[in-house]
């Protein structure tokens, strides 16, 4: 406890003598330990201060969220998230013209509802020139392709395209040997890198075939999503389409791994 003391100032003067001054304490002084209390209470006080501070600074500050469709994304061609409508979303001028594409509920919102009627089309474009280049998209078949038949993903006729068969994937060469659950989101990605000439293709973010590959550019008619971009060949898609995305640029297998909703990706 801290007791109050009493200070009485006396002052006497004189004339002769000048001035004398002094005082004089009642009552008592605090003692030593609360002294101490006080000065342990401010450390601690302090210490609490200066760990809230270092917290604050260390706290992790959260990463941007990156939109699907990043039209920031120098390498983004096309982009189709199909939440209701078929509108590019990569920030290049490519306009995609849709006939009888509907939608229904998808992997992530809405998808597009591909039948034999159902076309999207892009004139040709100098964006979709590239020898280097990712196709990614999630696919639920309706039905698998007739036996020696084959249905698009997306194609850029005579440059590179990406095919469901009925045993097999393929994209630029490329095939993997695989038969398709029908009425279920798979995740199918290709990836050609124009620099090392090396193609890859995933199957719900893992690689199932590589090889040596190379892309030409052609005078191609320009682009379809879910049907063959020349004619001649029926390759129409029976099925849904849900977060399409064209890149100018080979995506890693970590990013085809993520995007193919992976936890556990290299």
């Amino acid at each position: 406890m801290v007791r109050s003391a009493a200070v009485h100032w006396v002052c006497a003067v004189t004339v002769l003598a000048g001035s004398a001054c002094g005082f004089s304490v009642s009552g008592s002084a605090p003692s030593d330990g609360a002294l101490d209390d006080d000065a342990s209470a401010d450390a601690n006080a302090d210490a609490a201060i200066d760990a809230g501070v270092d917290a604050a600074i260390d706290a992790p500050v959260d990463a941007p969220v990156i939109p699907f469709c990043d039209s920031t994304d120098a390498t983004l061609i096309g982009c189709w998230e199909f939440e209701g409508t078929a509108n590019n979303a990569s920030g290049v001028g490519l306009s995609v013209t849709a006939t009888g594409l509907t939608f229904v509920a998808g992997k992530t919102g809405m998808a597009g509802r591909f039948v034999d009627s159902t076309s999207m089309t892009a004139a040709e474009n100098a964006a979709l020139a590239t020898m280097s280049f990712t196709i990614e998209a999630w696919v639920r078949l309706g039905a698998l392709p007739a036996a020696g038949g084959r249905m698009a993903i997306l194609d850029n006729d005579g440059e590179y395209g990406l095919f469901v068969h009925d045993s097999t994937v393929q994209c630029n060469g490329l095939t993997a040997t695989v038969t398709l659950a029908t009425n279920t989101w798979t995740h199918l990605a290709c990836t050609i890198d124009a620099a090392t000439t090396t193609g890859r293709l995933y199957i719900d973010g893992t690689e199932r075939a590589t090889a040596s590959v190379t892309v030409g550019i052609a005078a191609a008619p320009g682009l379809a999503i879910g049907a063959n971009s020349g004619g001649g060949v029926v390759s129409d898609l029976i099925g849904d389409l849900d977060q399409l995305r064209l890149f100018g640029a080979a995506r890693t297998a970590a990013q085809v791994c993520a995007a193919a909703g992976k936890t556990a990706c290299p």
